[in-house]
């Protein structure tokens, strides 16, 4: 008996079932730590039911090749004749999918292409944005020196019209107090012109004596 005839004689329900030549793997199988159906086949990871399944199909075709007959040499033909078919068909197809993909390619091309040229439109808008924002700073900033002239203006204005005021006050002042000097004078002059010709009426004539 082989390892393992050995290991399936000590029983089939905790070794591996996977097939492996005419027999089956044989090592042990864990348990499985929770609920469920019990396993079947070891920690080899390439032991599962896909790969089994595949190893199956793979022998039911030998058995079937095996018990045809022969195949004729009419038999062999039709099957190259088919076979060279088959390649045309593929052939075809594969030009097919080559100018599929040179199309791709040159449709990536020009997505290339245009998100280049977005690049650029979006580096001249951005540069364009950035220059409106230096414009509005700067017509900001004369905008604030000219309203700072226009106050300091406006206080020049102010103070030279407070200034104005206050001299014309002045001159009328002095002007007032010259003309209250001329009326003094004059007064003054009309007072003594007055009194000297009353004096005058006043005073006895001297008679002439005749010669």
């Amino acid at each position: 008996m082989t390892g393992n005839e050995i290991k399936m004689s000590a029983g089939t329900d905790h070794v591996c079932q996977f097939p492996i030549g005419a027999a089956v793997c044989g090592e042990p199988v864990p348990p499985r730590p929770g609920p469920g159906r019990p396993r079947i086949y070891c920690s080899d990871p390439t032991h599962n039911a896909v790969n089994r399944h595949r190893i199956e199909q793979r022998r039911a075709k030998a058995r079937a090749a095996a018990e045809q007959p022969p195949a004729t040499v009419a038999e062999r033909v039709s099957s190259l004749v088919d076979a060279v078919a088959r390649i045309e068909r593929l052939k075809g197809q594969l030009v097919a999918e080559l100018a599929d993909a040179e199309q791709l390619v040159a449709d990536l091309a020009d997505s290339e292409q245009h998100l280049a040229d977005l690049d650029r439109v979006e580096t001249l808008a951005l540069a364009r944005v950035r220059q409106a924002e230096a414009d509005r700073d700067a017509a900001l900033a004369l905008r604030e020196i000219a309203d700072h002239d226009a106050t300091e203006t406006r206080a020049q204005l102010v103070s030279v019209r407070v200034e104005a005021a206050d001299t014309v006050s002045r001159m009328r002042a002095e002007f007032d107090q010259q003309i209250a000097r001329v009326a003094a004078v004059a007064d003054a002059e009309i007072e003594r012109a007055t009194t000297a010709k009353t004096l005058a009426a006043d005073r006895p004539r001297r008679r002439v004596s005749a010669v």
